[in-house]
């Protein structure tokens, strides 16, 4: 896996700025699949990352969300398929991806565009085997001083229940740390209290954006 003090030189940054421009060369129209193609392992990872459990749409602001939902991916198959350093070195050439996406966006719309995460912990369980969440922890680590601007908030949804227990406690840094966030990230976290409770989420998501 690569280390801060090598990320600019590696050959990730001019991969995925090539994979980018074919991708994005007939805007409004994306092409994602020079994306897939370029990006490292994921002939085995993009088998578990499905349109149900991850997508990227647009915010009424011109920002991007990326939304996960982790009890929609087999993480037990897919940690038997790749390494945790592989598993971080697919997340780092997606984390370009999104920086290159946020700057077109950015310089076309004349306001800095950032990324806005959308965790759903539905079905989750804390005590669950952690071989996944330790490989996007590692990949966001590295990542964090590189993007220091990029994300914007966390949103943790549908929080298990002995994490919701302690955040509606207000025991919130007992809370962070059993979801292995890196500092960066954990700062960016928000909690709060919704006056409703949402029902439970279809089969798969029902929209999907063309374009990052």
């Amino acid at each position: 896996m690569l280390h801060v003090q090598h990320l600019c030189q590696s050959p990730l940054f001019s991969s995925a700025a090539d994979s980018f421009k074919l991708a994005a060369a007939n805007l409004p129209q994306w092409n994602n699949e020079p994306i897939l193609a370029a990006a490292s392992h994921s002939s085995r990872i993009m088998a578990y990352l499905t349109s149900a459990s991850t997508i990227t749409m647009s915010a009424p602001s011109g920002d991007l969300i990326y939304c996960i939902r982790a009890w929609q991916i087999d993480d037990k198959s897919l940690v038997a398929q790749v390494s945790v350093d592989e598993m971080a070195d697919f997340s780092l050439y997606a984390k370009e991806i999104y920086s290159l996406a946020a700057d077109a966006r950015s310089v076309s719309s004349d306001r800095l565009c950032r990324i806005i995460t959308a965790n759903d912990l539905a079905g989750v369980s804390l005590f669950s085997d952690a071989t996944f969440r330790n490989s996007l922890s590692a990949a966001s680590k590295i990542s964090s001083p590189v993007y220091p601007e990029l994300a914007r908030e966390t949103l943790l949804l549908n929080l298990p229940p002995l994490l919701n227990a302690l955040v509606t406690f207000l025991f919130l840094q007992a809370a962070l740390p059993l979801l292995n966030f890196p500092p960066a990230v954990a700062k960016k976290i928000r909690f709060a209290k919704a006056p409703f409770t949402l029902p439970t989420p279809p089969e798969s998501f029902r929209t999907t954006t063309d374009e990052p």
